[in-house]
């Protein structure tokens, strides 16, 4: 997963389900399942397939909060925002595949 900006930390993630066009992801080494996350595409359907290039919001799989990057250096993802529309570009991520 890339950040559309340049200069922020890029992250390690694994599958931990797969659906036909949903995945949940978690952060490398992450066994607690508050950990995990859900990929939604922006502009999209509920579901739409997701493919290299797509800008992605990331939602905690517990809270349903979006998730965008904190502060430097530490770089980590913040979840603290609900958005009923479009998540704003702060909380949207670009996907490499």
């Amino acid at each position: 997963m890339r950040r559309a900006l340049p200069g922020v930390q890029v992250f390690n993630w694994v599958v931990q389900e797969r659906s036909p066009y949903n995945v949940t992801l978690k952060a490398a080494g992450a066994t607690d399942p508050t950990q995990w996350f859900v990929l939604e595409k922006v502009g999209a359907l509920p579901g739409a397939i997701i493919v290299n290039g797509d800008s992605v919001a990331i939602k905690s799989a517990t809270t349903s909060m979006y998730c965008g990057v904190g502060s430097s250096p530490a770089n980590q993802l913040s979840c603290d925002q609900v958005f009923f529309d479009a998540p704003e570009p702060a909380y949207q991520f670009i996907i490499s595949l």
